[in-house]
């Protein structure tokens, strides 16, 4: 477990497909940040993917080298350290050789987000350089390997989005070879649109106030622009820069016409890498200006690195149930009302669970949490919301089509590996455990398996203690003595037993010790209402 530090002060580390970049950042109470420190290494990653979309070894040893020196910068800070992966980690086939390894020599827990987490990510950022009360804003990030969309207000988010469009890979698959230029261009320009296309019926009807392009590829146009018209202004003073869609056409035929990636940097006196996507980027930021008609573009400096800052921040100490500052229950409630769920039994089984969680955790000496920002209770109460939406598919098996639910739901506010634990211990709460040997563990640890067994043996008592999906038990109070776990449930009303839920508990005990992975004995029993 990464060691915490200050609790006002913050280490992002974002492993994008061009680069890895570091902020270092304090949290004022009214939420701004102030940045302490930054830095970036450019690996270029969306390139060193083989053909069978792997990391080799030098690769990885080129991550960790960097992710190593990053560290050594931020913990001059004493900060608490988040660090999270993008479009080429996902895309990588063996990206879970580079987490373990990473871990191993950092103790860094690299968390790779989908692209709907890293569009929440973004904006989450720009929401703190840009006040937009109460009107929605439209944000665009292009990266080196997707370009995320999002559609929100101060509050609310409207529409989200991530397409595989990218100025590392688009220039890797189609620019780079110089003889058929023209013949690339034309095949770029009909690959980005093709993409942008279906966009159009998602956000129709859906307005913004403010369009905000937040992207390295959105700071080195608006350079190229300031460039352009002879401003004096510096390239580190663009935060809040207008690019307007006429800049952005002018831009876009001068790219092309200097063509090669010297002339380019040359020109523009941008370094070699940038040079050599930027038209690339150009064109995908051409496209979606024409796909919202947007006239001007905000440019900002603050994106995903900033909005993890605030995320780990507001996880830290805001977890106010569907608020925004807790997207998480605001999203899984809304995937529960999709798949139909059953709220009430929901509630219930919540409760349940919470309660026996937080009984066995003084009983049997606080187990920790499976990793550092998704604490043990937290993965709990989200499966136990979700336990039955996989009911939606078929009843026969529904923990597995649970599973697989959640697994792959457009859930934001979790990383993939959180997604993971929630649906696993959804997934084991009935009908065996979990055990490295089976399909859905291969990737986790045997302390891992050992958690997920655990969480989802207090959620199989939960359910069994809800059987008849009644509101029959007032209470449980769980207490160890001569070497057995004695479960006392009270009854919530005096001459109605729920004995259905415990003869169905007596039956399951030896399946309840399994999986809490305990040696003591189970034994469930009444208590007198008084």
């Amino acid at each position: 477990m990464q060691e915490r530090y200050n609790s006002q002060t913050y280490a992002a580390i974002d492993i994008g497909t061009n680069s890895i970049h570091l902020v270092v950042a304090e949290v004022a109470e009214n939420g701004a940040i102030k940045i302490l420190d930054s830095d970036k290494i450019i690996l270029r990653l969306g390139d060193a993917l083989n053909n069978n979309q792997c990391f080799d070894k030098k690769t990885i040893d080129n991550i960790i080298k960097s992710i190593k020196s990053l560290k050594q910068i931020a913990e001059i800070h004493k900060p608490i350290l988040r660090c999270v992966a993008t479009h080429a980690v996902r895309e990588a086939k063996n990206n879970a050789e580079l987490i373990a390894k990473t871990f191993k020599e950092t103790g860094i827990n690299i968390e790779i987000v989908d692209g709907l987490e890293e569009a929440r990510l973004i904006s989450l950022g720009i929401k703190t350089a840009f006040p937009f009360e109460d009107k929605n804003f439209l944000s665009v990030d292009i990266g080196g390997g997707s370009t995320e969309f999002i559609i929100a207000s101060k509050d609310e988010i409207e529409f989200a989005s991530s397409l595989k469009l990218g100025a590392v890979t688009l220039t890797k698959q189609i620019l780079r070879q110089d003889k058929n230029y023209y013949e690339n261009f034309t095949k770029l320009e009909n690959h980005i649109n093709d993409h942008l296309m279906p966009l159009k019926n998602e956000i129709q009807g859906i307005k913004f106030h403010k369009a905000i392009a937040s992207s390295g590829t959105a700071k080195s146009l608006a350079f190229i622009d300031i460039k352009l018209k002879n401003n004096k202004s510096s390239h580190q003073g663009i935060e809040g820069y207008i690019l307007s869609e006429k800049s952005i056409e002018k831009i876009y035929k001068k790219l092309f016409t200097l063509k090669t990636v010297k002339k380019i940097r040359d020109e523009f006196t941008l370094d070699t890498n940038r040079a050599e996507i930027i038209l690339a980027g150009c064109s995908i930021l051409m496209g979606v200006t024409k796909l919202f008609s947007v006239k001007n573009w905000y440019v900002s400096t603050y994106g995903l690195r900033e909005g993890l800052v605030i995320d780990t921040h507001q996880r830290q100490i805001l977890n106010e149930l569907g608020s925004w500052t807790d997207v998480r229950w605001k999203n899984v409630k809304h995937l529960g009302k999709k798949f139909y769920i059953d709220e009430e039994h929901a509630t219930r089984v919540l409760k349940l669970a919470t309660n026996i969680f937080k009984q066995l955790e003084v009983l049997l000496n606080n187990h920790p949490p499976l990793i550092e920002y998704l604490d043990n209770q937290e993965i709990l109460e989200f499966a136990a919301w979700l336990h039955e939406c996989g009911k939606y598919i078929s009843f026969p098996k529904f923990q597995k089509h649970s599973q697989y639910i959640i697994q792959n739901s457009r859930l934001m506010g979790f990383t993939q590996r959180e997604k993971e634990y929630i649906s696993l211990v959804a997934r084991f709460h009935r009908k065996g455990v979990a055990t490295q040997s089976k399909a859905e563990c291969q990737q986790l640890e045997e302390e891992q398996v050992s958690k997920i067994n655990y969480l989802s043996g207090i959620l199989r008592i939960a359910t069994i203690l809800s059987r008849t999906r009644r509101d029959i038990i007032a209470d449980i109070k769980i207490c160890l003595r001569d070497n057995c776990l004695h479960f006392m449930i009270q009854p919530a009303y005096e001459g109605v037993l729920p004995v259905v839920e415990l003869q169905r508990f007596i039956r399951k005990a030896k399946d309840i010790k399994k999986s809490l992975g305990v040696s003591y004995e189970i034994i469930a029993e009444f208590m007198n209402k008084d």
